[in-house]
This record gives structure tokens, sequence and C-alpha cells, in this order.
């Protein structure tokens, strides 16, 4: 969904886009790539000036069973040492790398407002992303960015269909207690932060969050 979205505004400003995809493509915009195999198409790095990482497990559609949880900590590592590894060992000329993250970094039992100098949790999400942004900014090389994401919500998919669905049928209720915090972003917002990103080289991690995160923001 962000990937869709975030094409078609790039390709507005004039920028060319290619993907990685694990599936076999003819297209001349899609370069295969696989984290489980060590592979990606040299041809994929050679070509590009800036890399946007969004690859990683989905967190929501599977129970966390001890397998599950190694395929989305997994999906995240590894992807990110195979970039590493392929960026040290190709020549190339990419500057620029912007990446995903995700707000599962902080303490999810804080009723604190967080900021990017927050403290990480100890759960399974908060040492997942933490460990992910660690691999992320030992690539060497180039001027790298970390996008903490909140639930994007768009009427395309992800979440909000979801949230949406109890809601039309006249089931609808408030989040948990109604009284935590949610983070979200809309997509269109979420994708301009992207497009920000990359044209003015944001270097660090930020916080990809609507300004007002509270529960009652959603009512």
């Amino acid at each position: 969904m962000i990937s869709n979205e975030l094409d078609k505004t790039l390709s507005n400003f004039g920028y060319s886009v290619a993907y990685l995809s694990r599936k076999e493509n003819r297209a001349k915009n899609i370069f295969k790539w696989d984290y489980k195999r060590d592979y990606l198409d040299p041809k994929a790095i050679e070509w590009a000036d800036a890399i946007i990482n969004l690859a990683g497990e989905s967190v929501a559609k599977k129970r966390w069973t001890k397998a599950v949880k190694e395929e989305i900590y997994n999906s995240r590592i590894n992807s990110i040492k195979l970039l590493k590894k392929s960026l040290l060992e190709i020549p190339n000329k990419v500057q620029y790398l912007v990446s995903a993250s995700a707000v599962g970094y902080y303490n999810q039992d804080s009723d604190q407002i967080m900021t990017e100098e927050s403290e990480n949790g100890d759960d399974f999400l908060a040492i997942l992303v933490s460990d992910w942004e660690k691999e992320l900014f030992d690539i060497k090389n180039s001027t790298i960015c970390a996008l903490r994401i909140g639930v994007v919500l768009s009427s395309k998919g992800g979440a909000l269909p979801q949230l949406s669905k109890p809601i039309q049928m006249g089931l609808g209720a408030n989040l948990g207690t109604g009284k935590q915090i949610v983070p979200w972003i809309h997509i269109d917002d979420l994708v301009n932060i992207f497009v920000f990103a990359i044209e003015n080289k944001l270097l660090g991690v930020y916080n990809a969050i609507a300004v007002n995160t509270s529960s009652e923001t959603l009512k």
C-alpha cells in the first residue's frame, strides 16, 4: 500500500522508481532479491541513487507463534544485512537510504508522550525495532534516515478498513480502554514525509505520526 502511493508521488516529482521483488519478473523496473538466499541483483545497486526500505513481514496478519516471530524478526534484520553487504561489495552511486521503522520501539505501557529521544521498551517489538535500527545505521558511506511509523490510515488497505467495519455495523467502540495513546498517520502524510526525507537528505530518526495521536481524535 505504501509503496504504491510512493511510486505515484515520486514519479510525479520526476523520479524513476524501481522495485526489489522476491518473484521473478522481466519488467525493466523490477530487480530480484531474496534475503533468505542472501541474493540481490547487482544491477539494482548499480542503478540506484537512493534506496527506500519498506521490507518486513506483517506483524498483524498472524498469531505470534515462535516461528512467526522469527519470520517477522528475520525479514527485517536480514533484509538490512543484505543491503549492507551489497552496498559494500557492489560499485554504486547510492547516496541516501531511508527506511521504515516503527513506534513499537517505545514502551507501550507508558502514558507519556514519546519523542525520538525517549528510551525504548523491552517487549518483542521494541527489541525488534532497536535491532533493526542498529543494523540500518551500521551501513557505511550513505546518509541514513529511519522513520518510526505509527498505524497507517488509508481507505485502500491497512488498519482503517478493519477498524471501520464494526462501526458501519453499529458495533464500534473505543480502541482498548479509550485512554491509551494511539500513534497514527494518514497515508498521504507518510508518503510526503518519505519524499521530504529524500529531497532534504534527512539524517537520523524521526517519528512519522500525526501531531495529536490520542484515541480521542479517533472518536
